[in-house]
């Protein structure tokens, strides 16, 4: 597959966009849209479910986990 021969830096960046178009309302950065936190969290979960390597590029990612909304215990997933 042409994606297993991109090296994890440039996949890393790819995947660093994908989740920048599902951000929570207050996050630093440019604005592409905000997303709920089930939306949020997804994102970054759905990356991780697509094969080995890619889970691997992920979690050493820090961009895509160096923010993370904080649910109060009784609160809605998706607001």
């Amino acid at each position: 597959s042409p994606m297993r021969t991109l090296p994890p830096e440039i996949l890393s960046d790819i995947f660093a966009a994908y989740c920048d178009m599902h951000r929570l309302p207050d996050s630093p950065g440019p604005s592409h849209g905000s997303c709920s936190n089930r939306t949020f969290l997804q994102s970054r979960m759905d990356l991780l479910r697509i094969c080995h390597h890619w889970r691997e590029v992920a979690l050493s990612t820090p961009r895509l986990w160096n923010t993370f909304p904080i649910i109060r215990k009784g609160a809605e997933l998706n607001q």
